[in-house]
């Protein structure tokens, strides 16, 4: 219902079947809508935080995650090197497997790109199916911004293409802040 009303949807459930994330992504998508989640815990759009977000200043830094708690840690660390963050757009804990294949993950850094507010882009998650963190790399080379990436669970791959893959969540808050 929300998707029809023309809202974004922000899915804290984690009830939700896959194929119903699938064909609720899928129309999101068409719509030009976000559907965070399922599983969605935090995101911070336009300064409001919502699920479990912190407060944090607005800011140049541009946050996509399928991990609730490295976005807050990465926007918390952000705000305390002194910088801030323009959006925290989150996608589910199951948005960059190899079903869903970064349905949201990609367009969530589609919009950041295309927004005047965000200046650097970083993608902190949960480590994708390996095709996934392919096509990934593939949306974030053409991004057209600075991009640092955090995958959670596996060692940093080589940064190449203008991607920065960070070796953890303070190198990733880092990174963004020198690069903003």
């Amino acid at each position: 219902r929300a998707l029809d009303a023309g809202k974004h949807v922000f899915l804290f459930s984690n009830n939700v079947e896959l194929a119903d994330e699938l064909q609720l992504k899928k129309r999101g998508r068409a719509l030009g809508l976000l559907v965070m989640g399922p599983d969605c815990g935090t995101a911070i759009i336009a300064g409001v935080g919502q699920g479990f977000a912190n407060r944090v200043p607005r800011g140049r830094i541009g946050l996509v995650g399928a991990s609730g708690t490295g976005l807050q840690d990465v926007s918390c660390t952000v705000a305390h090197l002194g910088e801030g963050v323009s959006h925290a757009i989150g996608t589910g804990s199951r948005d960059l497997s190899k079903d869903v294949a970064g349905a949201m993950t990609g367009f969530g850094l589609e919009l950041l790109a295309d927004d005047d507010a965000t200046e650097v882009v970083a993608l902190i998650a949960k480590h994708p199916a390996e095709e996934v963190a392919e096509k990934m790399h593939g949306v974030l080379r053409k991004l057209g911004k600075p991009v640092v990436v955090r995958y959670l669970g596996k060692p940093a791959r080589k940064s190449e293409d203008g991607v920065f893959y960070a070796a953890n969540l303070d190198e990733a808050a880092a990174a963004a802040v020198a690069l903003a």
